[in-house]
């Protein structure tokens, strides 16, 4: 073990608190590439003796500290002795050890992480599912077995929601949430106890603000039960469902309740069709589960045209948090844009809106534009993502200006990643060359009496080192990569193939050797990214995160990556 390490380890094992937390500054700060996996172990045995009688506050934990400076080497060869008396943990560290099991990623991993999830619910701070929303690996391993952990309530949401997503992908059997029927309807007792008294006075448009902290905190809960009640589909839950849809006046908990029963091969009436349909929030939710149920005939012909799916879909962007926040008090079409992309038309709805809350009511009609929606598969509610506003005021004579402005800022957020980037690896003798010509050329001048006689090889030999650094430039290594929304592609003289993302790292300063002599030019100081490797596991290059799609980054197995962070 290195001495800064035996340094750490002996302060943290001290009785004073001061020389503790010096122990606990020395791992922060430890910046090493690898550690001995030897050196690892032992710190998860620490980590399982060491006790703080009197800590000084709730991050004087040991436990914590040492497992946490491990995860970050973490190794399959750590997985036996991060398991052995996980009980033994400080509560903090038990979260740890479990991110620990989450980055070994193995199907035995996963699966002691799901077994200490629910034996120890009620020591465990926190668990990661969103870990598991994009991938359906492991949703045998987690279902029905995390079912458990509806006893706990801080957990009985990220499970259900966990769940509706992976039975929404198709990855599990909806009907696995029939054996826990009584928690899901003592859940739905609560709730709706909690909403019910709202409805009476109900307006849509006070959705966000009279109703902001009170009602919108059991919203989204109760939408996520009422798909359960659905999955369980038995004469009980679809009452339920309907005494939902006959009890309340928020549209779009009427459009989940009625797409359940739907779902389940129940009836609504079409006045119920009509008023969700007729609701901006509840609009497009209603048309994309009923194209997903094939029941796109239950839809209201009014409402059935891109006008109306593209002003849900900025009502939507509007009402998040960070946006505008509510529902607009008057939002009205100005004009319709065609762009072609890629050799397909597509639409831009152009809106003006305006709102009479808070320091809104000052700002008069605002601009926004939400598409692109294609021409050809009108009307649809997938778009190019380009939904967007800078809530600039509208200005009647400039139309076209605000349009532009509006799509060039979403396209410059948006990236279309198909352009070619092209990265170098620059040897250091290229410098050394051209150093060495400087200083050749400038020896005339500072001692002429020494190079007298050699004065007429000034020219010949400076051109010479100079154009040896030329023929230098020219073969340095360079790295052509493709980026586009799901794929990265190497590309060569002869071939182009498809290269894996392999390692996130971050970068302290600019450069960083690679292959011995050679170096990397990158963009920016501490750039975080990915290191391209071929096939023979030899570096060829490094892309920015940034540069990266969503797509691309959800596709990459980050948990098998080591980090460094400098």
């Amino acid at each position: 073990m290195s001495f800064k390490l035996e340094m750490a380890l002996y302060h943290i094992k001290s009785k004073s608190p001061k020389k503790r937390l010096k122990g606990y500054q020395i791992l922060e700060k430890y910046k090493e590439d690898t550690v001995d996996s030897h050196d690892l172990i032992r710190f998860l045995k620490e980590a399982k003796t060491i006790k703080v009688e009197n800590p000084y506050d709730t991050w004087d934990d040991p436990s914590y500290h040492l497992t946490n400076f491990v995860s970050k080497y973490h190794s399959q060869e750590l997985y036996e002795e991060a398991v052995q008396n996980f009980s033994s943990y400080s509560v903090m560290a038990k979260g740890i050890v479990l991110d620990l099991l989450l980055m070994i990623d193995t199907d035995e991993s996963i699966q002691k992480y799901v077994d200490f999830s629910c034996s120890y619910m009620n020591d465990i701070p926190y668990l990661r599912f969103e870990t598991f929303h994009k991938t359906a690996r492991y949703s045998s391993i987690l279902f029905p077995s995390l079912f458990k952990l509806l006893e706990h309530q801080n957990f009985r949401y990220g499970i259900l929601q966990l769940f509706f997503i992976h039975v929404l992908e198709g990855w599990t059997d909806r009907s696995l949430i029939r054996d826990h029927k009584e928690s899901v309807m003592d859940e739905f007792e609560y709730l709706h106890t909690s909403l019910l008294p709202y409805q009476e006075s109900f307006e849509d448009k006070a959705l966000y603000v009279t109703y902001k902290d009170d009602y919108m905190d059991h919203r989204y809960p109760f939408n996520l039960i009422l798909h359960m009640l659905s999955y369980i589909n038995d004469k009980e839950t679809n009452r339920k469902l309907k005494q939902v849809c006959l009890t309340f006046k928020d549209k779009l908990i009427l459009a989940v309740a009625c797409c359940g029963l739907l779902e389940n091969n129940q009836k609504i009436g079409k006045k119920l069709q009509n008023c969700i349909a007729r609701n901006d929030e509840s609009r497009n939710y209603f048309y994309e589960q009923l194209r997903r149920l094939d029941r796109l005939n239950l839809f209201p012909e009014e409402f059935k045209t891109q006008e109306h799916l593209a002003k849900s879909q900025l009502i939507t962007w509007l009402t998040q948090p960070d946006n505008l926040g509510h529902f607009p008090s008057d939002t009205k079409l100005i004009d319709v844009y065609t762009e072609t992309l890629n050799g397909e038309d597509y639409e831009f709805y152009l809106f003006k809106f305006r709102s009479t809350v808070y320091e809104w009511k000052e700002k008069g009609w605002m601009i926004a534009v939400s598409g692109g929606y294609k021409k050809s598969e009108k009307p649809t509610v997938e778009s190019t993502g380009n939904t967007y506003s800078q809530f600039a005021t509208y200005q009647k004579d400039q139309v076209d200006e605000h349009f532009l402005a509006l799509l060039d800022t979403v396209e410059k957020a948006n990236r279309d990643y198909n352009e070619e980037v092209v990265y170098e690896f620059k040897s250091p003798y290229s410098f050394r060359l051209a150093f060495i010509g400087l200083a050749w050329f400038n020896s005339f001048w500072i001692f002429p009496s020494l190079f007298s006689e050699q004065r007429a090889l000034m020219v010949p030999v400076t051109l010479g080192i100079v154009g040896l650094y030329a023929l230098h430039a020219r073969k340095i290594n360079r790295t052509r990569v493709r980026i586009t929304r799901s794929s990265i592609v190497f590309i060569s003289s002869k071939k182009e193939e498809i290269i894996p993302l392999t390692r996130v790292q971050s970068f302290k300063k600019e450069k960083r050797n690679v292959k011995g002599s050679k170096r990397l030019d990158l963009l920016k100081p501490k750039e975080i990214g990915f290191v391209l490797l071929d096939e023979e596991k030899n570096e060829i290059g490094f892309i920015p995160e940034r540069l990266l799609s969503e797509e691309i980054l959800h596709q990459t197995t980050r948990h098998n990556i080591p980090m460094k962070q400098e």
